[in-house]
């Protein structure tokens, strides 16, 4: 299914909404989710201050979303795997980011300014954000990520802004606009013990 919402906040609630109406329930380990497969969700006005982001998202997840993001350490949560931070600006001594704006700085055009986050010692945890592509189109700067998985009810809000900040600090890095956010999530899927909470959330902002 593809979802197209003009803000981070609309695409997030419009994502949970499809999983919860749509999504089947699976095991993970000895949890129950709901889980909908191949999502494609559209973000076509990304931007790091989201009105619903802020009023919605729990504010110690977007700050530890934004530390694996922004900071190279290992993350207790995540088996102690690398961060993000470090997967993205540490990569075999190299900062990913940086060779994306060089690139696109020597070839505007190109079509493979594509980054992984998978390490090839990755084994107790791998990235749920796998893969980030960039391309500069009409003039502005549109950000892919594929995600092998996606907790849409505790952690897509978290995510997106954090993709957005990237998206943002390559394109001011190249003088450009942005343009879309786009997502590919292999699963989409919602805990059974975050489900109320997200209902209870989509009823209040009527997303229908």
């Amino acid at each position: 299914m593809t979802i197209s919402e003009k803000t981070i906040g609309e695409a997030w609630l419009k994502t949970a909404h499809a999983i919860v109406t749509q999504g089947y329930p699976m095991h993970d380990g000895d949890v129950t989710i709901l889980e909908k497969l191949h999502i494609i969700v559209e973000v076509k006005e990304p931007k790091v201050n989201d009105a619903l982001i802020n009023k919605l998202c729990d504010k110690e997840m977007l700050q530890w979303m934004a530390d694996n993001f922004a900071k190279e350490k290992f993350v207790p949560e995540l088996c102690n795997a690398k961060s993000y931070g470090w997967r993205l600006r540490n990569y075999g001594g190299q900062s990913q980011i940086a060779k994306i704006i060089e690139k696109l700085q020597r070839k505007p055009e190109s079509k493979s300014a594509t980054i992984t986050t998978l390490l090839v010692d990755d084994s107790g945890y791998i990235p749920c954000v796998s893969l980030l592509d960039f391309k500069i189109r009409n003039c502005a700067l549109i950000l892919t990520a594929s995600c092998r998985s996606l907790d849409v009810g505790k952690k897509m809000g978290a995510n997106l802004i954090e993709l957005v900040r990237l998206q943002k600090e390559v394109a001011g890095a190249l003088s450009l606009p942005l343009g879309p956010l786009h997502l590919w999530i292999a699963s989409g899927h919602i805990y059974e013990k975050d489900k109320e909470h997200i209902l209870k959330v989509i009823k209040e902002e009527n997303i229908l």
